[in-house]
């Protein structure tokens, strides 16, 4: 009996979202985001991250509790890391970053125990732009191999936050050969195969070790390739608020529905629909109004 069917591992922070002349904080970054909406979805989710020894830190602490996500955070001498968010007409973001406290997560921080009893193990990859997150981030994927635990993987691309996109790209491409689950953006897809169909920079990420790839397009709906048959589905017709988080919500409610139906790596064509609509209404939802959640 696995103690919790998913950990997550990365950044927790506050999002001050600026909106015309208003600024409203919540608690995000994507792992983070990924943790909580599959608690809400039903799974017994865990969080491993960094936050200040500060306000913030204790909000971050409280909102994980809040959604019903075990807390195994380090507390560091250190800021809670802040995302600035600027949003357009159509609900797109602009971000800036006041780094701190998430980017200190260290290997000594990384409860083995913990992933080796999860049912699946989620990373991001802005853990890997910085040390030691970056050491703690590997640290994890070494102890989910030893354990056989599968693992999930948000590319989650922030330009701010990489020396230049190459470091970025390299830095995805190194942990796909251990990664069994994988979510981009159409602009993550291309940065890491070049510019193609959706369903062809999918299957071509199949080929670089995950068994089931999800390519989210926004408006444009989703395109997942597993066992070298791929699928798409329509997003759901919504006034876009905020797409702050909407990938996370799709992986999260993506997994949610694929542990519920008790599927591991690849996933027949019919699964991998009704999963990647399961993930259209949850991120339907989450931009329907501001926040990340």
């Amino acid at each position: 009996m696995k103690r919790y069917d998913v950990t997550a591992l990365g950044e927790i922070l506050i999002d001050e979202l600026k909106t015309g002349n208003d600024t409203v904080s919540n608690v995000g970054g994507a792992p983070a985001n990924f943790a909580r909406v599959a608690a809400r979805m039903g799974l017994k989710s865990s969080f491993i991250g960094a936050v200040g020894d500060d306000i913030r830190g204790r909000e971050c602490i409280l909102a994980l509790v809040g959604d019903s996500v075990e807390p195994l955070c380090s507390v560091k001498r250190a800021a809670t890391t802040i995302a600035l968010v600027t949003l357009d007409g159509s609900g797109e973001r602009d971000f800036r970053f006041v780094r701190g406290a998430d980017a200190m997560l260290s290997e000594a921080d990384v409860p083995v125990s913990a992933i080796a009893s999860s049912g699946i193990l989620h990373i991001g990859t802005l853990s890997l732009s910085a040390e030691p997150a970056r050491s703690a981030t590997l640290a994890a994927l070494k102890a989910a191999k030893e354990a056989g635990v599968p693992v999930s993987c948000d590319v989650n691309y922030r330009e701010a936050l990489w020396p230049s996109s190459v470091a970025a790209r390299e830095a995805a491409l190194s942990v796909l050969p251990e990664v069994t689950y994988l979510k981009v953006s159409g602009g993550e897809a291309k940065l890491l195969v070049g510019a193609m169909p959706p369903e062809e920079a999918a299957e071509k990420l199949s080929l670089l070790g995950p068994k089931t790839v999800a390519v989210t397009l926004g408006a444009e709906g989703a395109v997942v390739c597993s066992g070298g048959r791929t699928v798409r589905t329509a997003a759901k017709p919504v006034r876009a608020v905020d797409t702050t988080g909407a990938g996370d919500s799709f992986w999260a409610a993506f997994l949610a529905c694929m542990v519920r139906n008790g599927a591991e790596g690849e996933l027949s064509p019919e699964l991998a629909q009704k999963c990647a609509e399961a993930g259209a209404v949850a991120a339907a939802e989450c931009v329907s109004r501001p926040g990340a959640l």
